[in-house]
């Protein structure tokens, strides 16, 4: 009778330990999914500040054909503000990757590696978020 209990307990915990590590599999793999969507948007990020670039320069010309006025100067401060939240939305990404220690959370304990997957992933939705937020934004005010 022993040896059943025994064997029924080992058999629980052998199933508990595999589901764990299940978990973590799959939470790495939603963070990381995640942050492929992010790194696409890197691209987009790219293309709008050249944009941005482009039409800050047009301003510039303007300006030094002897051509100013108010709506100018309220164009080129909010491209730049544009510009501002499209850096800011790179660093965030860029910051991310280099605190994001996936092969190091692999060799912690299932739970403590599962709650950190769970944080690691909404961090870079967070992160994703605020990128489609600030790319929209951009998209709207260039008409895209």
């Amino acid at each position: 009778m022993k040896l059943y209990f025994y064997l029924i307990c080992m058999f629980l915990i052998t199933a508990s330990c595999s589901q764990k590590k299940e978990q973590v599999q799959e939470l790495e793999q939603q963070v990381l999914s995640i942050h492929d969507e992010v790194m696409a948007y890197m691209d987009q990020i790219m293309t709008m500040k050249g944009r941005i670039n482009k039409e800050l320069a047009t301003i510039d010309s303007l300006e030094n054909e002897g051509i100013a006025d108010n709506q100018l100067a309220q164009q080129r401060l909010t491209l730049t503000q544009l510009n501002s939240k499209l850096d800011e939305s790179d660093a965030e990404m860029m910051q991310w990757m280099q605190r994001f220690n996936g092969d190091s959370a692999k060799n912690l304990k299932a739970k403590e590696a599962i709650i950190y997957f769970e944080s690691e992933k909404e961090k870079i939705s967070r992160l994703k978020q605020n990128t489609e937020k600030n790319l929209e934004e951009v998209k709207s005010y260039l008409d895209l």
